[in-house]
């Protein structure tokens, strides 16, 4: 199965590729999603009897499919933000099909822990297709000849489509036998991470170029933000039911409520460039999706806070779990409202 949906998710991105680079590449952009999430859905859910919620959840996806076909992204902030919130409104999607049992806002929290995993070894695949791409095309250049033209289309763009999948099967297999890559390197990482986020609030208080000023600052802000709430929340998931350790808690914790902090500073200047320059696609989407962080945070603290005196994290997984369709509703809306509020400008 996981070979025929990757050889399906290949295909189907060489077929996107056809014709001019350029019309490969556009396609590429509004296909891409699909071409990946549609093949991992069936691999995931392919033994799931069918429900309702199945068939909402395709009516919800295929009605995304006219907007990423027509619109238009090139000189459209609106349009680039539609299809910058597509895959997460995709995956959340997915995410709403995956509980079974009774605790749907934990088996949520562990559908998070799957798509990361994927995540990772589909990066580890992609690094060694990049090194083989780099030698392959090195080697016939030795004999001049150039092969760009077609290795590219042929082979490049194909095996990269198939690597989510490959990457989702291999999760799989390793999941089975208690193994997980995401949660460990979390924890490795997030000694360090406490580090940055204190010493930018230290740094950011004596600095000129701070949010306020400076755009790409903001932006840089954002983005550690919100690679720190996936850090957070991979610390939270283990391959066991015993839960994280006291300590991992303690310190997911103390870099939660940092986090906040720090998101505080983001939120006043964003709220500080509004005043100053005006409403813009841009600003909107940067100010829904700081205070959607924000909120996020300051919950999972509070539960995070909890569950170090309870000794069980199952509190912080349910507020992650049940976070995720409210991640799933904004990403819809630039999916099918705001865009069109802002007349796809």
């Amino acid at each position: 199965m996981v070979v025929a949906l990757a050889c399906f998710a290949g295909l189907c991105a060489r077929l996107l590729f056809l014709g001019s680079q350029y019309n490969g590449t556009d396609r590429l952009i509004r296909g891409g999603a699909y071409v990946v999430l549609v093949p991992l859905g069936v691999l995931w859910y392919r033994e799931r009897p069918r429900t309702r919620t199945e068939l909402y959840a395709a009516g919800a996806a295929l009605a995304s499919l006219p907007l990423a076909i027509f619109v238009q992204y090139e000189k459209s902030q609106s349009g680039l933000l539609l299809f910058a919130h597509l895959p997460v409104f995709l995956a959340a999607l997915l995410a709403m099909l995956f509980p079974r049992g009774s605790e749907r806002a934990i088996e949520r929290a562990e559908f998070l822990a799957m798509l990361a995993e994927a995540a990772i070894i589909t990066l580890a695949l992609l690094f060694g297709g990049v090194l083989l791409t780099m030698l392959t095309m090195g080697v016939f250049s030795l004999i001049e000849l150039q092969i760009s033209e077609f290795y590219i289309p042929n082979v490049v763009v194909p095996c990269a489509a198939a690597a989510p999948i490959i990457a989702a099967g291999l999760e799989r297999a390793r999941s089975q036998r208690g193994e997980r890559l995401g949660p460990a390197l979390a924890r490795i990482f997030s000694p360090l991470a406490l580090a940055t986020l204190l010493s930018y609030a230290i740094a950011v208080v004596g600095t000129r170029r701070n949010p306020y000023q400076d755009r790409n600052s903001l932006a840089m802000l954002y983005m550690m933000l919100l690679a720190t709430a996936v850090l957070v929340t991979l610390m939270l998931q283990t391959p066991n039911k015993q839960g994280p350790k006291r300590g991992v808690i303690l310190l997911a914790s103390a870099i939660a409520a940092l986090s906040v902090a720090v998101d505080g500073l983001a939120l006043s200047a964003i709220i500080y460039r509004f005043a100053s320059f005006g409403f813009s696609p841009n600003r909107v989407a940067v100010l829904g999706g700081n205070l959607l962080l924000f909120s996020y945070l300051l919950g999972l603290t509070v539960q995070l806070v909890r569950a170090h005196k309870a000794g069980t994290s199952a509190c912080a997984q349910r507020w992650i779990g049940g976070f995720i369709p409210v991640f799933g509703a904004w990403a819809a809306l630039w999916v099918f409202v705001l865009p069109a509020l802002f007349g796809y400008r």
